[in-house]
């Protein structure tokens, strides 16, 4: 018998097992090796016409599970089960059951894992150690080992691959998957490479998602309403979010399902994207009922905004509701901009923050607590106005300090002089008490209008 003949078996088992379902493993052949040597190919054999598989593994989220014949050599002689082992793990099917059984975790049972690539891949090492006829130190048998793999792909978070600008992309998977990966990383213990880091991102997102998916799927209704709102990255990116309201349990909830970064901001394009993403988070387009947007013309507007667009696009009449919250940033920004006292404050409170942000001046002071002015945000200019109050003392000190220090360059002493002499002749102070208590009155408004459990009719009486 070959098997007699040449000594040790190497099987290797195959198996590709993607993000959202496992496959079965393939049967690759035996492959000979040297017992106490690096495992290398000495020479291929062709399995036996006739003779079946008799070595088969499943692998799991979270273990490997081995099932072998009897006849594991295909010689038509039994093996006896206290003879096999994986890494020290014995067959844990009842004594007397066929086939035997080997349950493995993935990370024990002294399997080995690595990353090739796109790939996770979990190596077990099934040992055959005939025992001796009894009373005789005869075996009739060699030993054999049988190598099985576990492979599974990584799930890299990269656009290119999946043709989609979404930062949480497609596929879903289950959760216990996601608890795998995530355990597969910290066995791993690469968390520093940047690729491990924006897995596991992807993995917590993903998540997140299934769970908002879930939700959806119990819902009242199928209907959505869809909302978006972009802003600029650091990176002068923009960023467009996707977010979905509905109704579950009779009460009104929404979630974010996504952060665009559009390459175009023409409404067509902006569009565009929004339904793309919106159907590859798995959802209808025909289950929007309504939208929400800000005030902007490339949102808003009546022949070429997104909102009109997607009308033509869904061919039916999709209410557009301007955002509540944001048409009051819009009343409220534009009345203290009308006030050339409360003009000015602001204007010299951003000129306040840019200087003590310096990296020169963060080098040598402790910077103050300071908000940076988004100018389309009331909210924004509540803050600001706050923290430039509070931290007074601490701006004129530092102010102060730069301009009567020598080491300072020329530029920064002539700018904290300038700064300085303003705001001491404008009292802004004083100027900065009255947009505190004015702005303070708004915030149970505001929190009213952000508020996920708010619908149209109670937000139109705010």
């Amino acid at each position: 018998m070959w098997c007699k003949d040449k000594g040790q078996i190497a099987v290797v088992l195959l198996l590709f097992i993607f993000c959202d379902a496992f496959a079965q493993p393939r049967f690759k052949g035996r492959k000979q090796i040297a017992k106490h040597q690096k495992p290398a190919v000495m020479h291929y054999v062709e399995p036996r016409a006739g003779a079946p598989q008799t070595v088969t593994a499943q692998c799991t989220d979270s273990e490997v599970i081995v099932t072998i014949s009897p006849d594991l050599l295909g010689i038509q002689k039994p093996v006896q089960p206290s003879d096999l082992s994986m890494g020290g793990c014995g067959v844990t099917s009842p004594a007397g059951a066929q086939p035997f059984v080997i349950e493995a975790p993935l990370q024990g049972c002294g399997s080995t894992v690595e990353m090739l690539g796109a790939l996770i891949v979990y190596t077990f090492s099934l040992d055959y150690n005939p025992s001796p006829i009894d009373g005789l130190p005869i075996v009739r048998t060699n030993p054999a080992v049988v190598q099985i793999e576990c492979q599974y792909n990584r799930c890299f978070l990269d656009s290119q691959l999946t043709g989609s600008n979404s930062q949480f992309v497609s596929p879903r998977v289950a959760q216990s998957v996601m608890q795998f990966q995530l355990d597969a990383f910290r066995f791993y213990g690469l968390t520093t490479s940047s690729n491990i880091q924006n897995e596991i991102i992807q993995t917590l997102a993903d998540m997140v998602l299934g769970e908002v998916r879930k939700k959806y799927e119990s819902a009242n209704s199928a209907g959505l309403c869809l909302k978006s709102d972009g802003t600029r990255e650091r990176c002068n990116v923009e960023n467009v979010s996707v977010i979905i309201r509905f109704v579950r349990n009779s009460m009104p909830v929404e979630h974010l399902i996504g952060l665009l970064d559009l390459q175009q901001l023409d409404a067509e394009y902006i569009t565009s994207e929004i339904l793309f993403h919106l159907c590859d988070a798995g959802y209808s387009a025909d289950s929007i009922l309504s939208q929400c947007y800000d005030g902007a013309s490339v949102m808003s507007g009546v022949r070429g905004g997104v909102q009109a667009l997607l009308q033509k696009r869904l061919d039916r009449y999709v209410p557009y509701i301007h955002c509540y919250n944001h048409q009051l940033h819009l009343v409220l920004e534009q009345d203290m901009q009308s006030e050339p006292c409360e003009k000015r404050f602001f204007s010299l409170s951003s000129s306040v923050y840019n200087f003590v942000h310096h990296h020169y001046v963060l080098n040598k002071h402790d910077a103050p607590c300071l908000k940076k002015l988004l100018e389309i945000r009331w909210t924004s200019h509540c803050e600001v106005t706050r923290c430039t109050v509070d931290n007074q003392e601490e701006i004129l000190s530092i102010l102060s300090e730069m301009t009567e220090d020598g080491d300072d360059t020329v530029d920064l002493c002539t700018e904290a002089s300038g700064l300085l002499c303003q705001i001491k002749r404008h009292h802004l102070s004083e100027i900065g008490k009255f947009p505190v208590r004015v702005l303070g009155v708004l915030k149970p408004a505001n929190a009213i209008l952000q508020s996920q459990s708010v619908d149209l009719c109670s937000a139109s009486e705010v």
